[in-house]
């Protein structure tokens, strides 16, 4: 209970970044300062005993991938753990707390409605900046893309961004001709996006996506007539958005999150139907059906990233080339979450992320399975679903973006946590056993998808 303002306030912190738009609030830790709010507000719960510890299925290996973690920049470079430590430790520890701290049906649904409403806002801005004019955006000379993304519009509009250098133009500035919305906010390559960690487009698409599935669910469980226009809304919404931000895995992962709650909810004959149609449907993403003008650029600097990373793997295949140091390796970060852990963590930190996803992704699934049927147990079904459609949206972007320390993905792993608790302390019986064939199978999929991508680059070329 005490908790709860802390979770809402770091969920608010993290997706919007308030602080980078209004300047009197630059200099504030927003982030430390909700992370210790939500801290103390764990600590007073557990001491009045409102929450009580549990181990959530998730935990240990949590524990594991930040161990391995700081072991390998420790061999690798140590004169970076206790700045990467300080980062990791944040990001672990909002999983950590927002598993531990929401034990209730009724707390799960705050947060998630808190979710659902951060999504839906940021729908807004995005739909808001793409139907902008477009404007002159000034950047240093010679900044390359990350000079674009850090530009500042100038208030002139424009077509193209020629039309930019004229007069009253800057000496030695590029300027670029982009979209720009409310806060500050501009595209990049006339694709929406946001600020912060959602200043990439793909990222951003991502984010709302997953909190989609959420307003699906909220819409079901409520049966009142606000939450199903506001379903029909997000859908519309989130779904223009999201062809808004150009981002071909965003596209999937609206796809695959609006797909797996069909599925639940009218189950193999909609699947039936569906699955010729979805055939088109995802050779037109593939094919960047986001008329994007950058897709075959983009694609080309992707598989270099993949094939360095693959490289940097061979280089030190058991612990990587250590935590947060791809960039030091190559221009570009990853584009794939799984060639971003192998390259930074190795064979062992690989299997260790795909072992913490399983866990996650199992809780819901082993739910579903247990819970199916019973009308008694209608809102654990309900909420298991929304959390599996969320995980497979996001998991959908992480072929695609580096992922893998991104706190909207530790925030919803977080959830699939809370998810064990509230379940668990209604039904104690209730257990996600994960046993040998676990370990066999998720270890087999990290070998498929290593010699698999690997054989896909060569087909391409690289």
């Amino acid at each position: 209970m005490f908790a709860i303002p802390g979770i809402l306030g770091i969920l608010f912190f993290v997706y919007l970044r308030p602080q980078e738009a209004i300047e009197q609030l630059q200099g504030i830790p927003f982030l430390y300062l909700f992370f210790g709010l939500m801290l103390f507000g764990a600590a007073v719960d557990l001491r009045l005993r409102v929450t009580k510890a549990i181990a959530i299925p998730g935990l240990p290996w949590a524990v594991l991938f930040v161990v391995w973690s700081l072991f390998s920049v420790a061999i690798m470079k140590p004169d970076q753990i206790m700045m990467l430590m300080i980062e990791l430790f944040i990001t672990v520890g909002i999983f950590v707390l927002i598993a531990q701290s929401i034990q209730t049906f009724r707390m799960f649904e705050v947060v998630a409605s808190m979710l659902i409403a951060l999504a839906l806002i940021l729908t807004g801005i995005a739909i808001h900046q793409g139907l902008s004019p477009q404007q002159c955006v000034v950047a240093p000379k010679g900044g390359g893309s990350a000079a674009a993304e850090a530009g500042v519009p100038d208030g002139r509009f424009c077509v193209k961004a020629w039309t930019c250098y004229d007069e009253d133009s800057e000496p030695g500035a590029d300027y670029y001709c982009e979209k720009v919305g409310v806060l500050g906010t501009h595209s990049v390559s006339n694709r929406v996006r946001y600020r912060g960690i959602l200043q990439d487009p793909n990222e951003l698409a991502i984010a709302l996506s997953s909190g989609l599935a959420l307003l699906l669910a909220l819409w079901i469980r409520s049966r009142r007539r606000f939450w199903a226009v506001m379903a029909f809304v997000g859908i519309i919404g989130v779904g223009w958005a999201v062809k808004m931000t150009g981002s071909r895995s965003g596209q999937l992962g609206f796809l695959a999150a609006c797909v797996a709650f069909l599925y639940w909810k009218y189950g193999n004959k909609l699947a039936a139907v569906l699955g010729p149609l979805m055939i088109p449907l995802l050779l037109i993403v593939a094919k960047g059906g986001s008329d994007r003008g950058d897709a075959d650029e983009s694609s080309v600097e992707r598989y270099e990233a993949w094939r360095t990373g693959f490289d940097m793997f061979r280089g030190s295949p058991i612990w990587g080339v250590g935590y947060g140091q791809f960039n030091d390796y190559h221009f570009l970060t990853a584009h794939n979450t799984y060639v971003l852990v192998v390259a930074e963590l190795g064979i062992v930190g690989i299997f260790i992320f795909s072992m913490l996803l399983w866990t996650s992704m199992k809780t819901p699934i082993t739910a579903l399975k247990r819970f199916k049927g019973h009308p008694e147990a209608k809102v654990a079904e309900l909420w298991s679903v929304a959390l599996l459609a969320s995980m497979i949206a996001i998991l959908s972007g992480c072929m695609f973006l580096s992922f893998a320390y991104h706190q909207i993905l530790w925030i919803f792993l977080g959830m699939a946590g809370a998810l064990y608790i509230c379940i668990k302390r209604h039904d104690p019986e209730f257990e996600v056993k994960i046993g040998f064939i676990d370990y066999v199978v998720v270890f087999g999929v990290d070998i498929f998808l290593f010699f698999g991508l690997q054989l896909y680059l060569k087909s391409k070329g690289h």
